[in-house]
């Protein structure tokens, strides 16, 4: 049954791509009105913590088997991402990080703090 490790590890990193695109919809509502990058990336490892630190248990057991296998047999199978380059990856990251988004979102974000403050009965 060749391919079948592999296709575990492709299960694995889908399965990452789609719980960190729902947490990033989730995100994407509490982000100040300039973020960045680095913004993005400590939110998501203050309010998600334990799902973070498994992307990282995954990324170190993948370098392992890679590590041991180009050893052994001279070639990588896994080549896992970085958590963090993994994030880039991910489709709800790059449209929260796209400039358009951004300064819609920047718009936006004046829009509702100018509201109350105007509105007097």
């Amino acid at each position: 049954m060749p391919g079948v490790t592999k296709h575990i590890y492709d299960h694995e990193i889908s399965d990452i791509l789609e719980m960190w695109n729902k947490q990033l919809k989730e995100i994407s509502m509490i982000l100040p009105q300039e973020y960045t990058e680095k913004d993005i990336i400590s939110l998501m490892r203050k309010y998600y913590p334990h799902e973070w630190m498994s992307v990282i248990y995954k990324y170190n057991y993948y370098e392992i088997k890679d590590r041991y296998l180009k050893k052994r047999f001279g070639k990588k199978r896994y080549c896992m991402s970085k958590p963090e380059k993994l994030f880039r990856t991910v489709s709800q990251y790059k449209k929260i990080m796209n400039p358009n988004f951004r300064k819609q979102y920047f718009i936006n974000f004046n829009s509702v703090e100018k509201t109350p403050t105007s509105f007097r009965w």
